[in-house]
C-alpha cells in the first residue's frame, strides 16, 4: 500500500478484481531443476497432509 500510495479500500477493490483473473489463469509454472527427480525419490515415503 505504501509503495503505490493506495488506501486500504483501494487495495480491497484491487484484490477483488485480481482473484477471478488468478482463478482463470491455468498456466503451469516450471518446476525447479531437480524437483521431478526429488518427487520420484520421495514417492515410497509415507506422508500425511494436515488440514487446519
Amino acid at each position: 500500500m505504501e509503495s503505490y500510495g493506495l488506501k486500504e479500500e483501494q487495495l480491497d477493490e484491487a484484490g477483488s478484481l485480481w482473484t477471478p483473473e488468478q482463478i482463470k489463469n491455468k498456466t503451469i509454472p516450471a518446476m525447479f531443476e531437480g524437483m521431478a527427480e526429488l518427487f520420484h525419490k520421495l514417492k515410497p515415503i509415507k506422508m500425511a497432509r494436515l488440514s487446519i
